[in-house]
């Protein structure tokens, strides 16, 4: 190709006044250029290198807080495992620090279940239960606020390992429990709540083999569909219910597991206690008749 001399003198440094502003130069020599480039990716790779470090900092950080919630866990895990006694009444396992347990219940819809599972964490444990009314809630049953009167004699609070404490609330979401507000969200639903509190027995309920855990979790669902679903989502557990009851005397097993206390529950608060299937109603008259389901069976017949 042929070669043209440039128009202008791109290294001549002209003399511009100084009452007029400046602009950079649009034309530039090959060596001002090829300068200017180097300084601007030495100053990107240098930003790169500085983000770099930062999160390989940040990284070591985390490392070293995982490292010790690791090792806080372990520990905590071993003095469990080394404080469950084998006596009737166990030691609770926080330090000696009563545990409290707040569950938000509504009243039209009273959590049968929290009342089954107080008895049998009562068999095991020492918990002071109480009832509370929020100011939500005007109108509430006496069979409600004296839902935990029976309990015996009122000790000091030091000496009990739980706290339980059920505040009758209108609360659009339902049933709800907190443990402890600085540590915790809220757990939902009384499927989930009824968990917690088996999983504070032993043996727990989900302490068995995998396949059982996982036949209790199944039926846990199916009752949440009861308690929170349409009348033909009900119908359809009923038929389940009715079909797995033709061929077992309980929803999991030979025995009464927690599947069978939630279910229950579910089926009470929402009145299906009458027009069901044959073998519904002699499951559920058999659950009645178990001491654990006395006190939230006149509860329910209350409501």
């Amino acid at each position: 190709m042929y070669k043209l001399e440039p128009y202008y003198i791109t290294s001549e440094v002209l003399e511009t006044p100084d009452c007029m502003y400046k602009l950079k130069r649009i034309y530039n020599d090959d060596q001002s250029k090829s300068e200017n480039s180097m300084e601007d990716v030495d100053a990107e790779v240098a930003a790169l290198e500085k983000r770099q470090e930062d999160i390989l900092t940040r990284l070591r950080r985390l490392k070293n807080e995982v490292e010790i919630l690791s090792q806080k866990q372990s520990a905590d895990v071993a003095s469990l495992s080394s404080s469950v006694p084998s006596t009737n009444v166990q030691q609770l396992p926080f330090s000696g620090v009563i545990q409290d347990i707040v569950i938000n219940a509504n009243p039209a819809n009273p959590p049968l279940s929290v009342l089954i599972l107080h008895q049998l964490l009562a068999q095991q444990y020492k918990v002071l239960a109480a009832s509370y009314v929020h100011s939500s809630v005007p109108d509430v049953s006496v069979g409600l606020r004296n839902v935990f009167l029976d309990n015996g004699p009122v000790m000091s609070r030091s000496n009990y390992q739980f706290a339980l404490s059920v505040i009758w609330k209108n609360d659009r979401f339902g049933t709800s429990m907190m443990l402890s507000p600085n540590v915790q969200t809220r757990v939902y639903g009384e499927a989930n709540v009824a968990r917690y509190l088996a999983r504070l027995l032993n043996p727990a309920y989900d302490a068995v083999d995998v396949v059982t855990a996982a036949e209790i979790d199944h039926w846990l669902d199916q009752a949440t569909q009861v308690i929170h679903g349409n009348n033909k989502e009900r119908a359809a557990v009923l038929r389940m219910i009715n079909a797995r009851l033709g061929k077992h005397p309980w929803l999991v097993g030979s025995d009464l597991t927690l599947a069978d206390i939630v279910m229950w529950s579910g089926l009470q608060q929402c009145k299906m206690t009458q027009a069901i299937p044959g073998n519904v109603k002699r499951w559920l008259d058999v659950c009645s008749q178990q001491t654990v389901f006395q006190h939230a069976r006149q509860v329910a017949i209350d409501l």
